[in-house]
């Protein structure tokens, strides 16, 4: 049987990991993305790629000369 103390342990591990995500990729929050709504890292970067396309290029009139992933 998992005890309470680690079931916490493992939520906050979870949580401290997500912080980094919201640390390395979007340090001054520029986007409004929270990092708790997403399982994984790639998930999470993927969503601030599409925030920043929107950000820099609503229209998308650059989506043939500006590869997302590159940023």
């Amino acid at each position: 049987m998992i005890s309470r103390k680690r079931i916490l342990g493992f939520a906050i591990g979870k949580m401290l990991r997500q912080d980094g995500w919201a640390e390395k990729y979007n340090s001054k929050n520029q986007f409004n993305v929270n990092q708790y709504d997403y399982s994984t890292c790639k998930e999470y970067v993927n969503v601030l790629k599409e925030k920043w396309q929107e950000y820099e290029d609503p229209e998308y009139e650059l989506e043939d000369y500006v590869n997302v992933s590159n940023y």
